[in-house]
């Protein structure tokens, strides 16, 4: 009765040797690289496998977007129209051309825009005793900034 066990391992090691060189076999005859005349099988196509299926279809290329369109995109930026605006903003906002703004305390990141144009701006402090208000009013304050054009959100700090 000792040898049962044994036996029954080795013929469980037998069984998956045997479905390993199967599988080896299988995966080999499909294989592009198999060389030598291959005989057509006499096997039946279903209908679903000769249709071509909607996922299995390539979308048509589209069309290359022409270099004169591509060159134009950005020459709004060289505009003096935007030099103005530019310079508007940063006369209204001050503090916006050094964001994103990190010292030993606080955080101060750019996360949305309000519809009415307010950036929103998230406050991180950076430590669990740091006061996030008073972190940005000295934000503001360095930079002589009023925060009208901002709405500041507070996040808590995550140790």
């Amino acid at each position: 009765m000792s040898d049962r066990p044994g036996r029954l391992a080795l013929s469980i090691l037998a069984a998956l040797v045997v479905l390993l060189v199967i599988g080896n076999t299988a995966t080999r005859s499909r294989s592009p690289r198999a060389t030598g005349p291959t005989q057509p099988s006499a096997t039946v196509l279903t209908l679903a496998q000769v249709q071509p299926t909607a996922a299995s279809t390539t979308p048509a290329p589209t069309q290359p977007t022409p270099r004169a369109e591509i060159r134009g995109q950005d020459s709004y930026y060289h505009t003096r129209r935007f030099r103005d605006y530019e310079r508007q903003q940063q006369i209204v906002r001050p503090a916006y051309q050094h964001l994103p703004y990190r010292t030993s305390q606080v955080r101060i990141a750019i996360t949305n825009i309000t519809s009415d144009g307010r950036v929103v701006l998230t406050v991180t402090p950076l430590g669990p005793d740091v006061n996030p208000q008073a972190e940005y009013g000295k934000f503001l304050d360095h930079f002589h900034d009023s925060g009208v054009a901002y709405l500041a959100r507070y996040a808590r700090y995550r140790g």
